[in-house]
């Protein structure tokens, strides 16, 4: 059975560094099977979920992203809606690449940059901040932590890993993903190396694989700063663990349906009823003409 997913936010003094772990393996699954995605979708599709997740600790209170990454390749783009009480939800354009021929993360990604762009929204949804950026890291954390480098000026590492299992119906055994960023003080020089051992294989294979939070937390740490005068402390705290919930209704598709024209909404229901599906988690629904 999938352990739940859970997430832990950190700080350390020496150096100073904000941290995240997160499991989301369970979201993953959740994913996959709303979207049929097939392994080489579910791949790219785990990795963005689990990466969204791990950058909710840099969200405030009633506050959500929205990240999109969008490739050449055959999986098109992916977007994930991860919000700061755990909520967290996605969709990829293309959940079978494999039917058209894709075999190879080339084919799956394209050779050219990702292009990742992140809305930062509040309560009634009141944007707070928006961006794009484009990266040659194509991989859905490394692109991701490109962008708060570059976007934010906050020097920024994310890295994630997979797990399968053999149970067809909950296929991802574990989805981690870690944070790490630099903070006020954090010597440069320093932070690169720990960079580069977070993306070591080490690293991620702990990541990757399915472990008490505390474990986890043990052992990623003690690759990452494998060299270093010593492990710091890691003082961590409380965080919503990721789960997938969407807020689609009835009620909101009527509500996005009542700001066409007249001549509009005679055209989708000019057989009757209308018929309309949320690219989240394919909930549908139907109305007729007297409901709008």
């Amino acid at each position: 059975m999938t352990p739940a997913d859970w997430l832990i936010r950190g700080t350390a003094l020496f150096p100073p560094l904000r941290l995240a772990l997160a499991e989301a393996a369970q979201a993953a699954n959740e994913a996959i099977r709303r979207h049929d995605a097939d392994p080489a979708a579910a791949e790219i599709f785990s990795q963005a979920l689990a990466a969204a997740a791990a950058a909710t600790v840099l969200l405030g209170d009633d506050e959500k992203y929205s990240i999109r990454w969008r490739w050449a390749g055959a999986v098109g783009q992916v977007l994930v809606e991860a919000a700061s009480d755990g909520s967290i939800r996605g969709m990829i354009a293309e959940p079978h690449p494999a039917s058209g021929g894709a075999a190879t993360l080339d084919d799956l990604l394209g050779t050219g940059p990702v292009a990742v762009a992140v809305t930062r929204s509040g309560q009634n949804g009141r944007i707070l901040q928006s961006g794009e950026v484009e990266s040659t890291l194509r991989e859905p954390a490394e692109a991701l932590a490109y962008y708060f480098s570059v976007s934010d000026q906050i020097e920024t590492e994310i890295a994630a890993a997979l797990e399968w299992s053999s149970d067809p119906e909950q296929p991802v055994a574990s989805a981690g993903a870690a944070l790490l960023q630099a903070l006020p003080g954090c010597d440069l020089e320093e932070f690169a190396r720990l960079r580069t051992r977070l993306e070591s294989p080490e690293a991620r294979f702990w990541l990757g694989r399915a472990a008490s939070p505390g474990e986890k937390l043990k052992r990623v740490a003690d690759a990452v700063f494998e060299g270093e005068a010593a492990v710091p402390e890691i003082k961590t705290y409380p965080a919503p663990a990721p789960a997938w919930r969407c807020d689609c209704s009835k009620e909101r598709f009527a509500a996005g349906l009542k700001l066409l024209s007249e001549r509009e909404l005679d055209e989708i229901f000019k057989d009757g009823e209308a018929a309309t599906r949320c690219r989240f988690c394919g909930g549908g629904y139907r109305f007729d003409r007297n409901e709008v």
